[in-house]
């Protein structure tokens, strides 16, 4: 566990599932002199990767007859990058939590950092009595043939898709972006990292937390230069376009923001350089 807060009388527990290395070439706009500057207020050497965590979260979202109801937001990497990876499965079960007590999971998208660890070695659903929940275009963009074919390099990410389908069978069930599938819990659209790529709002008690996916991955860098794109967007116009406006859109409200690729949670606002930052708010 790295992080819990509330929002409302919900509960947002951060899983570290582990950190990824992003290489300059990943992030080239970076290659400047404002973005040896952010290396350097940072420390970090721009000869080096930058480091990205790898995260997941469960939801623990209060009943009117009491007690909880918990979700995942996303399933870190399982066993697809090897020992490094695949933390928060491990962390979950240690902090006392049942995988049978999940009854719905959020994801985001299909990349394996994120939908790895809905099965087992021997591809079996992790968490039994979960649905599974991902927007409709996300749901078709990894069911159909030609565009496995057109993404040649993805081709173990398609079949991986595969095996969380077969594994999950019929509590498949795509969504609207719009659509609250459960109470206190809105799909978002936020395409362009991946054709169905999705946010997930949480609201309870007058407060919300938007976990926006992989719209940032690099936030040291991309939060100052939302202009700046990274190499694993599908569709980097429609990902600039709506990191753009999300951010807008987050500075100008209370929403909190959080993201798998994200440490901490808090308010994003202008920095008064064009760009944003994070107002980190931590309150337990």
């Amino acid at each position: 566990m790295l992080e819990e807060r509330r929002v409302g009388s919900a509960r947002v527990i951060t899983f570290l599932d582990g950190i990824n290395l992003i290489t300059s070439d990943l992030i080239p706009q970076a290659d400047c002199e404002a973005g040896h500057e952010i290396y350097a207020e940072n420390g970090l050497n721009p000869e080096l990767p930058i480091p990205s965590p790898m995260q997941a979260f469960l939801i623990a979202m209060p009943k009117k007859e009491g007690g909880d109801s918990f979700y995942l937001v996303d399933s870190g990497c399982g066993g697809q990058f090897g020992s490094a990876f695949g933390k928060s499965f491990k962390s979950f079960i240690r902090a006392g939590y049942d995988p049978k007590s999940i009854s719905r999971i959020f994801l985001t998208h299909f990349h394996p950092d994120h939908v790895g660890g809905l099965i087992d070695d021997e591809g079996r659903a992790r968490y039994p009595n979960a649905f599974l929940t991902l927007s409709r275009l996300e749901f078709a963009f990894w069911n159909n043939e030609f565009n496995a074919s057109m993404h040649p390099e993805m081709k173990p990410y398609f079949k991986h898709a595969q095996r969380v389908f077969k594994a999950y069978e019929d509590k498949v069930q795509p969504a609207e972006w719009g659509e609250e599938v459960v109470k206190g819990m809105t799909l978002v659209n936020l395409e362009g990292h991946t054709p169905g790529h999705s946010g997930v709002r949480i609201e309870n008690g007058g407060e919300s937390l938007l976990i926006w996916g992989d719209m940032v991955h690099a936030a040291q860098f991309q939060l100052p230069h939302p202009e700046w794109c990274i190499g694993y967007d599908i569709d980097r116009q429609a990902a600039l376009k709506t990191r753009l406006s999300t951010l807008k859109f987050l500075s100008e409200s209370e929403t909190l923001a959080a993201g798998p690729h994200v440490f901490g949670s808090g308010k994003i606002r202008t920095n008064g350089k064009g760009g944003y930052q994070m107002e980190e708010d931590l309150d337990v």
